[in-house]
């Protein structure tokens, strides 16, 4: 025992005594802080204020423009700039109150502008109000503009009073006047009484985003666009429970579309399920994701998507493993290939220590500078995040549902488990990095297969799933280390009460690659002959 610590000692000096972890500690910290910087400059971009006062320097131009502007008569020139200047009042009340643009006290301003709009084109109507104007008509535009008046006078009471309740409740009535006929209905009255039941504010900051950014987002990765929604929403303001009532909403009416889907004229004509219906499995996790959105709002537990601290550590986590994947496979890589070409294996072999235990003192090494580097990315990631955008939310929980159970777990915590776990894919190619390193004794060669396994794997995977669904179904599930892994990874856990027989058959699988792959790497080091 004493020997093989010793062995483990001297892999990690030498593994130190390298410029190479010294330089990936420092490209680490690097790409935190360039990343937290670009997330910074892209957040400043998000300025509502500044993009007020851009627009209020837009209608003042159009205003002027107006004036000059000699082929429309004075009535048109009047109707014009009235409707510019009810603009610029509105943005500058905007300002002076100090919301933002998608707060519903700026969403009511911005209806009162158009109030006022429709107002200016009842007064300048010369059928209404121009010479020989018909008096019932007349009469009736004075009643329409006194309504436009007390619709008006309402929105700036609620305003006044801080009270957006009356905006919801008269949504809400609407809402169950066709409850029992639409399905879209009945989830709007549902999230309206949601509202009004947990004093949820409006926020239109979600219609925002997937108006103005949403489709921008589609071609991001998979890995990443969950993180960039979460961030910018996040940016956008408007609280976690306003982005849970948005998260539940978009997925009721998931299930809404896909059971009118399955129940369409052409499908039951068919006798066949709709290309739009959900499998079981779908619609099972779809359904534990509302029941997590209802216990977020019951247990007043925040999502970490929905605050910007939690969210930008969301975000940078696979940046900053891909970071540290990189270099944990050049180490696995060169870790016993580097002996042969400098000629120090020599050296090890004549030692006390039988071959087994020299091979196991390199892979335990392997492992511990895995960990280090992955707790020390995550370590980067907390801290660079705060510097940057503050702790609010470090101290916070997370709200998981594992099996049929819902977990309440400390947010670094989770954060730091979620490392561990997404770090498992680089361990395992790792695993095959170190067989090839033994089995070719070529540092080049064994860095460069396992760094096209590791970042071209998926791709491949993808590109077959393509082409032949089939083959991936019944193939690749049974032997593709990365499915396997992925599967395995699922909210299910295996020490859970509903494990699942596809992540029970997962975890045999990856553990049997996983003995396969060590007990190759062995033998190609301990049954091989080398030449002193």
């Amino acid at each position: 025992m004493r020997n093989f610590l010793w062995l483990v000692c001297n892999e990690g000096r030498k593994l130190l005594s390298r410029k190479a972890p010294l330089i990936m500690l420092a490209v680490l910290l690097a790409a935190s802080v360039a990343l937290c910087g670009i997330v910074s400059a892209a957040r400043d971009r998000f300025d509502f204020d500044a993009q007020m006062e851009r627009q209020i320097e837009s209608l003042e131009r159009s205003i002027q423009q107006v004036q000059q502007d000699e082929g429309k008569t004075e009535e048109q020139r009047r109707a014009d700039i009235a409707n510019y200047q009810a603009r610029i009042d509105g943005y500058r009340a905007i300002l002076d109150g100090g919301y933002s643009l998608l707060d519903w006290q700026a969403q009511l301003y911005l209806s009162m502008v158009d109030i006022d709009a429709q107002i200016q084109y009842i007064q300048l109507d010369p059928v209404f109000f121009g010479e020989g104007a018909d008096p019932e008509r007349q009469a009736g535009a004075l009643g329409q503009i006194r309504l436009l008046e007390q619709q008006k006078e309402t929105y700036l009471r609620m305003i006044e009073q801080d009270d957006w309740r009356p905006l919801v409740q008269a949504q809400l009535a609407q809402a169950q006047l066709t409850a029992d006929d639409s399905p879209q209905a009945a989830l709007t009255a549902e999230i309206c009484r949601l509202r009004l039941q947990y004093s949820i504010a409006p926020s239109f900051a979600g219609e925002w985003f997937t108006t103005s950014l949403g489709g921008a987002l589609g071609g991001l990765p998979a890995n990443l666009l969950d993180g960039v929604d979460g961030l910018l929403r996040a940016t956008l303001g408007g609280g976690w429970k306003n982005q849970t009532l948005e998260k539940l909403e978009s997925l009721k009416q998931q299930l809404i579309d896909a059971d009118a889907a399955a129940a369409s004229a052409d499908a039951l004509m068919a006798g066949l399920p709709s290309d739009d219906a959900l499998t079981p499995e779908a619609r099972s996790e779809i359904e534990e994701q509302i029941a997590l959105c209802y216990a977020r709002l019951e247990q007043d537990i925040p999502d970490p998507d929905a605050m910007l601290y939690t969210s930008v550590c969301t975000l940078l986590q696979p940046i900053m493993l891909a970071f540290a994947g990189v270099f944990i496979l050049v180490v696995a890589g060169s870790m016993m290939s580097d002996e042969f070409t400098k000629g120090t294996i020599k050296f090890l072999l004549i030692t006390p220590c039988r071959r087994y235990k020299i091979w196991l003192a390199k892979f335990v090494t392997i492992l511990l500078t895995a960990a280090a580097f992955v707790l020390f990315s995550f370590l980067f990631t907390a801290a660079v995040s705060g510097l940057f955008f503050g702790f609010e939310g470090i101290s916070g929980e997370v709200l998981a549902m594992q099996g049929d159970a819902l977990r309440r777990t400390p947010f670094l915590l989770w954060l730091l488990g979620d490392f561990f776990r997404n770090a498992l894919t680089i361990l395992l190619v790792a695993t095959v990095a170190y067989l090839l390193s033994n089995a070719l004794r070529s540092s080049a060669a064994a860095i460069g297969i396992s760094l096209a396994y590791y970042f071209v794997g998926g791709v491949a995977v993808t590109f077959i799933a393509q082409l032949n669904p089939e083959l991936l179904e019944n193939a690749l599930m049974q032997c593709s280390l990365m499915l396997n892994l992925q599967n395995l990874l699922q909210p299910q856990q295996l020490l859970d009460v509903g494990v699942t027989l596809s992540s029970l058959r997962s975890a045999v699988t990856v553990g049997i690659y996983f003995v396969a792959v060590n007990a190759l790497s062995m033998a190609a080091f301990c049954r091989r002959d080398i030449k002193l």
